[in-house]
């Protein structure tokens, strides 16, 4: 729902849309377009596959994912 992701986008509209959220929220972010686009697709099954990558890769995944979180609560109440 972040991204604006339909279910019948395909590849290129998905990391399309996901690299435009992520430009509109802070560019310095834009590596971690290929991360959200590998949980996205059918390659990764699992949040918890992405998490298994180095820790660092990791800790900017969840970086990122705080970031985009704030900037859409920030938009409108967010419920977790």
């Amino acid at each position: 729902k972040i991204f604006g992701i339909k279910y019948d986008d395909n590849f290129k509209e998905i990391e399309k849309k996901i690299e435009n959220k992520i430009r509109e929220i802070d560019p310095s972010l834009l590596f971690a377009s290929s991360y959200f686009s590998r949980l996205l697709s059918s390659k990764i099954k699992s949040l918890e596959e992405i998490m298994e990558q180095s820790k660092e890769e990791s800790n900017l995944f969840v970086r990122v994912v705080k970031k985009l979180l704030f900037s859409v609560s920030s938009h409108k109440p967010l419920l977790v």
